[in-house]
């Protein structure tokens, strides 16, 4: 084959594969604006008639249907959204970065450590809203600065780094729990509610912060984009092509902590979303174009756990974060086990 014959066939290859990630994405934003809808119209104990859900949302009408709709389902529908598009963004970003499926926020210990900075506010000053989403971002983007300087500040190999921030989400974990023995018993219990990751008291102040963390990854992404997909390549044909690794990775590890931190700060932790959304996006749209796709997949993640803990018979009024988790805690097992008869 010549050389023009096999650029063609690249070509070829590469819009086909740019098509399918288009139809992916379309198929993923209609299923959620299927599940925003259907949010609007069953969220929630409150027994709303359908023909006034629509005119509450557009702000058209008064009166206790438009103050649940537009106060309560609304910004929750939007805040599952939202939320759920920064965690499997974050987790697609921490993947395609370490090139291992198991790395993500929530394993390597960036949300355990939002998840102190956090406790630490509610325990120690009594703080919350602001206080507590300021604590959770911070607690994220510090614990993703020490994976960093015990990693590759020491030259570890990035299997390594994964088991970095598995240790320092024991030792989170572990100081977490000694700041809720010791902390009185309301701001434990507040403690509590914030980390079982949780959507309900949703609101447009957390819509905004939510708005943020996406538009922060979105752009991120899009300006890390090349250099990333440069590194997929290896270290030493990155190096060749004048890629600064070592920037590169720090400035991708920060940013996915930074979005996931914030995501974090509004809803607490939501377990698994970030681990499971970007081996299926991967899966539906192939290699090297799942970023877009992830996020979206994880919108509909949560969207849809949202609509099973509110509504489910068994589990209904139950926090996300549990029925995230058991949607992604399977998938884990499954995967540990995959990886160990690989091995």
């Amino acid at each position: 084959m010549t050389a023009p014959e096999l650029a063609g066939v690249l070509r070829g290859h590469t819009r086909r594969g740019t098509r399918r990630a288009v139809v992916v994405c379309a198929a993923l934003v209609a299923l959620i604006l299927a599940l925003f809808a259907v949010a609007l119209f069953v969220g929630g104990s409150a027994n709303i008639p359908a023909g006034q859900v629509i005119p509450a949302a557009l702000g058209r009408t008064r009166g206790l249907s438009a103050y649940v709709v537009f106060e309560t389902r609304l910004p929750r529908a939007v805040t599952a959204v939202a939320c759920g598009a920064a965690f499997g963004l974050a987790g697609a970003l921490y993947q395609r970065l370490f090139r291992n499926p198991l790395a993500t926020p929530d394993v390597i210990g960036v949300t355990e450590g939002s998840g102190l900075g956090a406790v630490i506010v509610i325990t120690l000053l009594s703080g919350g809203g602001l206080g507590v989403q300021f604590g959770a971002l911070i607690g994220g983007v510090v614990t993703a600065a020490v994976i960093f300087w015990f990693g590759w500040g020491h030259g570890v190999r990035l299997y390594r780094l994964i088991l970095i921030g598995i240790g320092l989400t024991a030792v989170c974990s572990a100081a977490t729990n000694l700041l809720l023995t010791r902390a009185s018993q309301a701001n434990a219990d507040r403690a509590y509610h914030w980390l079982v990751g949780s959507l309900n008291g949703s609101s447009w102040d957390g819509v905004a912060v939510l708005a943020a963390a996406v538009a922060l990854g979105a752009v991120g992404t899009w300006l890390a984009r090349v250099p990333l997909a440069t590194l997929g390549t290896g270290d030493e044909l990155a190096t060749g092509l004048g890629v600064r690794i070592t920037w590169v990775r720090a400035g991708v590890l920060l940013l996915g902590a930074a979005v996931a931190a914030l995501a974090t700060s509004v809803t607490g932790p939501l377990g698994f979303v970030a681990l499971v959304a970007g081996p299926i996006a991967t899966r539906l749209t192939g290699p090297g174009r799942e970023l877009a796709a992830s996020a979206l997949v994880g919108a509909a993640l949560v969207s849809c756990a949202d609509l099973i803990a509110q509504n489910a018979p068994l589990i209904g009024s139950s926090p996300t974060g549990a029925v995230t988790a058991l949607i992604g805690a399977p998938y884990l097992i499954r995967l540990l086990l995959k990886r160990k008869a690989s091995a």
